[in-house]
């Protein structure tokens, strides 16, 4: 199984799309509490480290494609900045895998 963090975006919907097209299971984690009630999605959050491990248990391969809301434009306050995502919430998401 493979599991796409940050499914529901743009890119991460494009690579989930492209992967079912080949026949690939897929496992589309979200920060959509309403999303995640559905087969296939799990909930987690890129800046919660302890969310990560369930959200992706039982994936052989996992694709970072998550972003912050306001991307591109950062909203430091509310840590949603490229280094909370890309650099911190990748290396948790790492850990996690």
């Amino acid at each position: 199984m493979i599991a796409v963090v940050g499914g529901t975006g743009v890119i991460g919907g494009a690579i989930v799309a492209a992967l079912r097209a080949a026949g690939e299971e897929i496992l589309v984690t979200t920060s959509s509490t309403e999303l995640a009630a559905r087969s296939g999605y799990r909930w987690a959050d890129m800046l919660q480290p302890r969310t990560l491990p369930d959200a992706i248990a039982g994936a052989d391969v996992v694709v970072q494609s998550a972003n912050f809301a306001s991307y591109p434009i950062e909203r430091r306050r509310r840590v949603q900045t490229f280094m909370a995502f890309d650099g911190v919430g990748t290396e948790h998401l790492v850990e996690a895998a």
